[in-house]
């Protein structure tokens, strides 16, 4: 009992002045036994909780074959042939020496020679209009005279009536642009409308037409028209 006693007091007297280190040497067998205790109830409460795993079978997905259908073949032309070099002009060989024949009054007397051809007389301009072939239009140059003059000369009559109208007249424009001649290709129905139209047309200075850069003389339809709002000339003449 007293070398129990005696035991337990050296014991205590040891760990009183103990180090450090040497507590925990004499402390590190119990740490690692709890510590093992407790991480094996942790992992067996785990597997207990959590349900059971297993392996799914895995198949391989297969896709079924899809038939695509081809667009229809394009026909490429083939190319187009080269163009073949023109022929190289053969100039004909002429005699170094030739001769004419001299023509002479006693070789040819007059009663063997054909009459005279008949003297072409330049056909004058009728009254009625005819198409002149031309690649350019005469192109009006006072349109704003023209138009003042129809203002001015608007029948008086009508004007007070409320009556308007339009007029188109057959125009022939000669090779300087000068308007010679006058026709009513389309009345207005009122004569007064008409008459002044006429007297205005003569008024008209044109740029004339041309075929093939020559000035050519032409027939034109030239429209007057005849407004209360605004009296005015439709000056675009047309062939």
């Amino acid at each position: 009992m007293t070398n129990w006693r005696a035991a337990r007091d050296e014991k205590k007297a040891r760990k009183q002045f103990e180090t450090a280190n040497e507590r925990f040497q004499r402390r590190s067998c119990y740490l690692t036994l709890t510590c093992l205790l407790i991480a094996t109830c942790v992992h067996v409460s785990l597997y207990a909780i959590n349900p059971k795993m297993h392996v799914r079978a895995m198949e391989s997905a297969r896709e079924g074959i899809v038939a695509l259908s081809l667009p229809p073949e394009v026909q490429i032309p083939p190319p187009p042939q080269s163009i073949a070099r023109p022929a190289t002009p053969r100039v004909s060989a002429l005699a170094e020496e030739f001769t004419i024949a001299p023509t002479t009054f006693e070789a040819n007397p007059a009663e063997n020679l054909p009459p005279p051809p008949a003297s072409v007389k330049r056909q004058e301009k009728g009254r009625t209009p005819v198409y002149v072939p031309h690649d350019v239009a005469p192109r009006v140059l006072n349109g704003t005279e023209v138009a003042t003059l129809l203002r001015q000369h608007y029948p008086r009559t009508l004007r007070e009536a409320g009556i308007q109208g339009t007029v188109t007249l057959w125009v022939y424009v000669d090779a300087e642009g000068g308007p010679t001649d006058c026709l009513v290709h389309s009345s207005s129905g009122y004569p007064m409308f008409d008459e002044v139209a006429v007297e205005v047309a003569a008024y008209l200075r044109f740029a004339p037409a041309t075929q093939m850069d020559k000035p050519v003389a032409v027939w034109i339809a030239q429209p007057f028209e005849f407004s209360l709002q605004r009296t005015r000339s439709r000056l675009t003449g047309s062939g």
